[in-house]
């Protein structure tokens, strides 16, 4: 019989700074009927030692890694309450009065499970789920849920035993198999629509982000047991239980496709870092002066800005509009050379087309500011707010907030179309070698990013280029959103509300724009273009 009602099982792995807050929401709740049981899973830091000074709590601490499904597992054996709730360690309940609630649904009934509402906040995120009766059946699981996370389900104790349904254990995506097998095994279910606990997501350790081949082994490892477990599912429920399998298949796929994609950046990357480790060497004890004696806007447009569509001149204006008092100097075919002399293998790769347009204006970039300094913005970078700050820093680029979704090798830690910084700077300078090197022994560009590259492998190798771009600060954060909003109608409250995060908006030049909707209301491109 059990003790109490609520078991909250948290399984932590050096969480020392976050695993406090948890354990402190929980200890807050008005609801005094639960154990709280933390785990740890062979921490490395200090989790031990804080754990110890906890009181109230029961720790278990594993003699192996057992990763997160082996850790709820040794909470589950050992839980004495009537039912289960999962909280990660850098998670947290919603409010005081939480568990309180989610009793009150449970009622004096025994459902099997009940489904919790959360929110998502982090960096990149911020969601709300709240379950109702129609979104919460199994067959709507099936079919549209994207979340098969443990943690936003109430489990009833002696369901899970009865049905023997436990988490796999030392492998990476073990939730799902258990999230399924316990909804899908689930004769009563009830719903918490409300928010039960925060889910946060502050760190640069996304499971995408860091696939590995293991980790894909294990994920069909556990496609291949949830297979096992659904052939006794009920009849009616084996056309929704077939969809699940579909989706966990096709997000399989996808994982499959993502680890290709950063193998081949990842071999790119070392390849690079292979060839130019005389480079590399070089700039990692160097002791370069930054100089400049007055700062300089630099804009290429090819064919000459005469020639430019409008957008781009629209551009320019509004540079020149926010800058009276910078030297803007607009490069072009015609008087590239009066600036900097580029090697004439390079001009000879583009004279023969081995070279594009496109990347000629990297090197023509790297060049300038070795030489120069100033700040290089891209030809449709549109402006609405003064930047002089910029100038005031010895190195700045836009650095945008951490997404999990960017595929980018750079991650949003700077972006190639708008750097500045003093001549002579050790990242300048070595993108003008990189690229001295490079097209030496290269007619056809590896990677359509290659900057990108160049700049990650400075990076991660000199000291002194990462300490530069680690302090720059987040900023312009939504750099991409005006260019997707330029051809709906314009609303004044929603623009200005884009302004208070963005000095800088990276448009598109390719694009077809229009200048009112199809029901005559301007648009975004109407109003900036005015």
């Amino acid at each position: 019989m059990a003790k109490v009602k609520f078991s909250i099982i948290i399984p932590t792995y050096n969480s020392a700074n976050e695993v406090v807050n948890a354990i402190e929401s929980i200890k807050k709740q008005s609801f005094k009927d639960y154990e709280i049981i933390v785990v740890d899973d062979c921490s490395t830091d200090n989790t031990a030692e804080i754990l110890n000074k906890i009181e109230g709590i029961r720790v278990v601490k594993n003699q192996e890694n057992l990763k997160a499904g082996g850790s709820r597992n040794q909470g589950l054996n050992i839980a004495e309450g009537e039912y289960i709730i999962f909280l990660d360690a850098d998670d947290y309940l919603a409010e005081e009065e939480t568990l309180q609630k989610i009793n009150d649904v449970i009622g004096k009934d025994v459902p099997d499970i009940v489904y919790l509402g959360f929110k998502k906040v982090g960096r990149d995120i911020e969601e709300i789920w709240i379950p109702t009766e129609e979104n919460s059946t199994f067959s709507k699981r099936a079919h549209e849920w994207k979340d098969e996370n443990v943690w936003d389900v109430c489990w009833n104790k002696e369901f899970l035993d009865k049905n023997n349904i436990r988490f796999v254990e030392k492998k990476y995506f073990e939730d799902f198999v258990f999230y399924y097998t316990g909804i899908m095994n689930a004769n009563q279910y009830k719903v918490a629509s409300f928010i039960t606990h925060i889910y946060t997501r502050f760190k640069d350790d996304s499971m995408t982000l860091k696939i590995t081949e293991q980790k894909l082994q294990d994920l069909y490892y556990n496609v291949n047991e949830f297979l096992e477990r659904a052939k006794n599912v009920d009849s009616e429920k084996k056309a929704d239980v077939i969809y699940a399998i579909y989706r966990v298949v096709e997000y399989s796929t996808r994982l499959l496709l993502e680890y290709e994609r950063i193998e081949k950046q990842n071999q790119l990357k070392d390849s690079l870092t292979k060839r130019y480790s005389n480079l590399i060497e070089k700039y990692k004890n160097i002791n370069l002066v930054n100089k400049q004696e007055e700062d300089i806007i630099w804009i290429c447009w090819w064919q000459g800005i005469e020639n430019a569509p409008e957008i781009v001149k629209k551009c320019l204006n509004s540079v020149k509009k926010y800058n009276p008092d910078k030297k803007i100097i607009v490069v072009t075919e015609k008087n590239y050379k009066e600036y900097v002399t580029i090697p004439d293998y390079i001009e000879e790769k583009l004279k023969t087309k081995k070279m594009s347009i496109t990347h000629f204006s990297d090197v023509l970039r790297v060049n300038l500011l070795s030489k120069y300094g100033g700040l290089w913005l891209d030809a449709t970078c549109f402006l609405t707010a003064d930047i002089s700050e910029y100038f005031k820093k010895e190195f700045f680029t836009i650095k945008l907030p951490y997404n999990e979704k960017e595929k980018c090798i750079s991650g949003g830690k700077w972006c190639v179309f708008c750097m500045y910084g003093k001549s002579n700077n050790v990242l300048f300078d070595f993108l003008k070698e990189f690229y001295d090197l490079y097209w030496k022994e290269r007619d056809e560009i590896e990677d359509y990013f290659i900057m990108d590259y160049a700049i990650k492998i400075a990076y991660e190798n000199i000291e002194e280029v990462r300490k530069m771009l680690d302090n720059v600060p987040e900023n312009n954060a939504n750099i991409h959103m005006l260019k997707e909003m330029l051809n709906e109608e314009y609303n004044e409250e929603e623009y200005q509300s884009l302004l208070s995060t963005n000095k800088i908006h990276k448009l598109a030049h390719e694009r077809k724009y229009v200048t009112t909707t199809e029901d005559g209301k301007e648009t975004y491109y109407g109003h900036i273009m005015k």
